[in-house]
């Protein structure tokens, strides 16, 4: 798992079950835009960059009352299966708690805003 974003994501979810205040990882530019739009569903509470000699991301995991944010995710592209999406097979569930990140052709986007800009694209993973 050298270097992908499947790391990343295990990483953090093993973060919070070890109750860390933050993580450290690789640095890349699509791990960066995975961190965006979890920092807007709130499920991270911030990330730096640090460019010195090995670039890396340090996650901070957010918290409310020491209950995490995250519970749990289900990956569904591999490096050995891509798993792509239609725009019109994204179900509009605005009471789901789950939210659904995939890749488009205008970046990293979660499965509403995808929806909405009528794109589909590669289905990531599912978190809640």
């Amino acid at each position: 798992m050298k270097d992908s974003h499947i790391d990343l994501l295990i990483r953090i979810k093993n973060g919070y079950m070890a109750n860390n205040e933050s993580i450290m990882t690789r640095y890349s530019k699509f791990k960066e835009e995975i961190l965006k739009v979890l920092k807007k569903l709130k499920y991270i509470e911030d990330y730096s960059i640090d460019k010195k000699t090995k670039p890396s991301i340090k996650v901070k995991l957010a918290y409310d009352n020491n209950v995490s944010l995250f519970t749990n995710i289900k990956i569904f592209s591999k490096p050995g299966r891509k798993y792509y999406i239609k725009s019109s097979d994204l179900k509009s569930n605005r009471l789901s708690i789950t939210s659904k990140i995939l890749t488009t052709s205008r970046g990293v986007m979660t499965d509403v805003d995808a929806k909405k800009n009528k794109l589909g694209g590669e289905l990531l993973f599912e978190i809640w």
